[in-house]
């Protein structure tokens, strides 16, 4: 699988995502599953549900490790 850098525009429901290290640079997947104007939410592995407010073209959540914030999505695949 391929990554690239998250951006809110690039999200879809069944995506997968993976984190920001977290201090000990660990990475948690996880899949989005409900996203709406305001809120993309994801259930991280190991870990469990986080939702992320949209907030000014950014994503965040005042009540997590902000390691668990969007690093990363899957690449759409393209046929040429």
């Amino acid at each position: 699988m391929n990554w690239i850098t998250f951006k809110p525009d690039l999200a879809a429901v069944g995506k997968r995502v993976a984190s920001f290290p977290d201090h000990r640079h660990n990475v948690r997947e996880g899949v989005i599953f409900e996203i709406d104007e305001h809120y993309i939410r994801v259930d991280y592995s190991g870990y469990g549900v986080c939702t992320l407010k949209r907030h000014s073209g950014r994503l965040w959540n005042e009540h997590i490790d902000t390691s668990l914030d969007i690093g990363m999505i899957e690449a759409t695949e393209t046929k040429e």
